[in-house]
């Protein structure tokens, strides 16, 4: 915690982070449960969630180019503005096309944000920072896990879905404000990007991250672990009233005891990754998160599966701060946004395909046997993963 006391640029981003987050987390299980609530249909949810990742995959190689080429404060700041807009518009008219319509808006927003607050990181520390910087931005990220669903379930139940978007509303003017007093230093190459064409710039990334075989197994891996594990995503309401006979507060108090386990993991993870390196902990990470998947979807006990939710927090910061660490380190400065906006494009495709998996499943199977399926064959694709030579260069990288 010394650098948010040293370092008053990560202090201020990481601060316009955990706002905006927060009043995400609560907004987002509102519409879900509204929607869910309203339509009963799996395909709505599923809907609603694949609104996140569709622009992605339209725009993630434009928003990589904005990063690298211009100010990543203004980037953020706009990118905060608009989501703040899309909320506006859902309070006003909260009907079902502007809610589909705001969160396609909303999650264009999102795809310029993310890659520039993960490219500003490593700007603003000093590289040896990194997971220390990455354990505390995933502490906090998980403190709003355990407070924002659970506020977020009750805030629906008793007062609606309006106040929860008010509130997700005024976050992200906080985080805006907090931003515009950030100061990030210009990349390496920052004006060689800038001369280049949008084309050229996209092109270019992707043959840098083809031609990195560390940098193209890392996305690989990330790449099958939300495969698999974003079937949860849109199968999570089914899965707690069918198989665990539980309540909406029971998926909140899942979502609450995840985001605790990711504030555990990330007060010993850091200092795991520095003393056995992250390549390690990382392939150890996704093989657990596997198996713990897997142990979640064949327990039925609603009480049970909140504890198993609390070690898979754990797992889940054993893999990202790993992860953003070799990414944000590796990288050559003046690919940053693209890359990390070439690595979101991946991960879009990936959650999009497990929501229609998790759709066309669901006819032929529950959703607990989906779960399990997945969860198994996730921790046979890692460990398939580690004979190749990025899966052996992955291991040995410190």
């Amino acid at each position: 915690m010394s650098l948010l006391v040293s370092n008053s640029h990560f202090r201020y981003l990481w601060l316009a982070n955990l706002l905006s987050m927060t009043g995400s987390r609560i907004s987002r299980i509102g519409l879900v449960l509204y929607i869910f609530h309203t339509t009963n249909r799996i395909a709505d949810v599923a809907f609603l969630i694949a609104l996140e990742t569709v622009p992605g995959i339209l725009l993630v190689p434009f928003a990589g180019v904005a990063v690298d080429r211009t100010s990543k404060n203004v980037v953020m700041i706009l990118a905060d503005a608009g989501r703040a807009l899309c909320l506006l518009a859902i309070i006003i008219q909260p009907s079902y096309g502007m809610i589909y319509l705001m969160m396609a808006l909303h999650a264009i927003g999102s795809v310029f944000y993310e890659p520039a607050k993960s490219a500003a990181l490593p700007l603003i520390v000093n590289s040896n920072e990194l997971p220390r910087a990455n354990g505390i931005e995933q502490s906090s990220n998980n403190v709003v896990l355990i407070l924002g669903p659970i506020i977020g379930a009750e805030l629906f139940t008793r007062l609606g879905l309006k106040v929860a978007l008010i509130i997700d509303m005024a976050t992200f003017l906080g985080s805006m404000i907090l931003i515009s007093q950030l100061r990030i230093r210009s990349a390496e190459g920052h004006a060689e990007v800038s001369a280049s064409s949008t084309l050229t710039n996209i092109v270019e990334g992707w043959r840098y991250i083809a031609g990195r075989q560390l940098v193209r197994h890392v996305i690989v891996v990330f790449f099958v672990s939300l495969l698999c594990v974003g079937l949860w995503l849109p199968l999570a309401p089914f899965f707690v009233t069918d198989f665990l006979q539980g309540s909406d507060r029971v998926l909140g108090f899942q979502f609450g005891m995840f985001g605790l386990g990711g504030v555990l993991g990330s007060l010993f993870v850091p200092g795991l990754v520095e003393k056995i390196g992250k390549g390690q902990v990382l392939f150890a990470g996704l093989l657990l998160e596997g198996l713990t998947m897997s142990l979640y979807s064949v327990v039925p006990n609603a009480e049970v599966s909140i504890v198993i939710c609390l070690f898979w927090g754990v797992v889940v910061v054993a893999i990202l701060v790993p992860y953003y660490s070799i990414m944000q380190e590796v990288v050559d400065e003046r690919f940053l946004g693209r890359v990390f906006s070439l690595a979101r494009h991946v991960e879009s495709v990936a959650i999009l395909m497990a929501i229609g998996l998790a759709v066309l499943l669901q006819g032929i199977f529950s959703s607990n046997q989906i779960l399990l399926m997945a969860g198994l064959a996730y921790v046979s694709l890692i460990a398939l993963s580690a004979m190749t030579g990025g899966g052996r260069k992955l291991m040995q990288t410190r």
